[in-house]
């Protein structure tokens, strides 16, 4: 189906500020009170009219359209769908005949109005990859106090159109921030919204540049910084930059990041890190060495403590010493490791570790305690043997006995 977009821009002119009515989908275009001419290149077109100004304008109805001012640059554009129509005398033109109009370039209205009507250039399919025809446009170089919008006619199947709305109602922005295959100028435009879910989901999509995701290391908003700590295609300096970053939770999600590295944890653990969820996250990492382990084992806190009970790195000097804080968490914890040094095992089984009997029994290196303790107490019985054996021995072939 074909679908028509009506665009209208006014930009400041290069010269004198003055607003300039820009004709058409042009190159230049005058100013009406200096007469300079103002360039339009291509990215200033798609920093006017992005991916997400097209479905906006696909989101509403038929003659509505929607107002941007950009009060630092000083540009505003005006978007919205609408078929090509005369503007004198509004009726309409017939979209089926636009490939034959295109040819002749223009179309003669039968209110006497001549209809400018030209087939989409490199630039308009930059704009819109989906764009056949460029309709209404004004003289180019004709300055004026203003130019009716003129009208961008794309080849759509339904599914596209529906794709376009979707990204164009209320939620349009923050599911087109997410979209892997979302443009790097829409997902630029998209890092300034004012909404933070549009934010949040620019930080965490793995096809932003790297500029635009260092820029959104600083926003206010500490979801939208958690959501970047959360980004597969974070750079390493990035990540090393969020572990100092004030909010824990940040902190806490970027050191267990995979390009994270272990150097920058270990100089955030030594800067006195003290918060228990950054302490946790860091003990979940399987490449933390023994001598970091050792380090959260004395900062951290019982719910590190426990993620330290079942870490591959710590040895059995560690797992005794946390056998010995007599914490019940931690003692249940490492009760979860499949294999228990004997020396853990006994010391879990301490009236004062906190840890049921049952639950050391039903351990699976327990039997072997038990059958050390079993062949202590044989050795035990043999030793006592022995010595009875000897005193009696003793007694009997004394000279007191004679």
């Amino acid at each position: 189906m074909r679908v028509g977009f009506a665009l209208q821009a006014t930009v400041p002119c290069a010269a004198c500020h003055a607003p300039v009515a820009v004709p058409g989908l042009v190159e230049s275009c005058p100013c009406g009170k200096c007469g300079a001419r103002s360039l339009l290149p291509p990215h200033l077109w798609r920093s006017l009219f992005g991916e997400l100004a097209f479905a906006e304008a696909a989101a509403c109805a038929e003659g509505d359209a929607v107002t941007v001012t950009d009060t630092e640059g000083g540009s505003t554009v005006v978007y919205g769908r609408r078929q090509p129509r005369c503007h004198r005398c509004k009726l309409e033109l017939p979209v089926d005949s636009l490939d034959r109009l295109a040819r002749v370039g223009h179309h003669d209205c039968v209110c006497g109005g001549r209809i400018r009507v030209r087939e989409a250039d490199a630039l308009a399919r930059s704009l819109l990859p989906a764009a056949r025809f460029v309709v209404r446009e004004s003289t180019p170089d004709a300055p004026g106090p203003a130019a009716p919008p003129f009208i961008l006619v794309a080849e759509l199947s339904e599914g596209e159109l529906a794709r376009m709305v979707a990204l164009g109602g209320e939620d349009g922005a923050a599911l087109a921030a997410a979209d892997p295959a979302a443009s790097a100028d829409t997902l630029g435009a998209l890092a300034q919204s004012q909404d933070w879910t549009a934010r949040a989901g620019v930080a965490r999509n793995p096809s932003t540049p790297a500029e635009v995701l260092s820029s959104l290391a600083d926003d206010e908003d500490s979801d939208v910084v958690e959501a970047l700590a959360l980004n597969p295609a974070l750079p390493p300096p990035l990540c090393e930059r969020l572990c100092g970053h004030d909010d824990a939770d940040v902190r806490s999600k970027a050191v267990v990041h995979p390009r994270t590295s272990l150097a920058a944890i270990r100089q955030l653990v030594e800067r006195g890190e003290s918060d228990g969820d950054v302490l946790k996250a860091i003990a979940t990492r399987a490449d933390v060495d023994t001598a970091l382990l050792d380090k959260l084992r004395i900062e951290g806190d019982t719910d590190v403590l426990a993620v330290i009970a079942l870490h591959p790195s710590a040895d059995e000097a560690m797992l005794l010493a946390l056998a010995h804080r007599n914490d019940s968490d931690v003692g249940r914890a490492l009760l979860r490791r499949k294999t228990l040094p004997l020396s853990v095992l006994r010391a879990l089984t301490a009236e004062d570790a906190m840890v049921t009997e049952e639950r050391v029994r039903a351990h699976p290196s327990y039997p072997l305690l038990a059958a050390f303790h079993r062949r202590v107490n044989v050795a035990i019985g043999i030793g006592v043997l022995v010595v009875v054996v000897f005193l009696a021995a003793v007694a009997v072939f004394s000279p007191a006995a004679e």
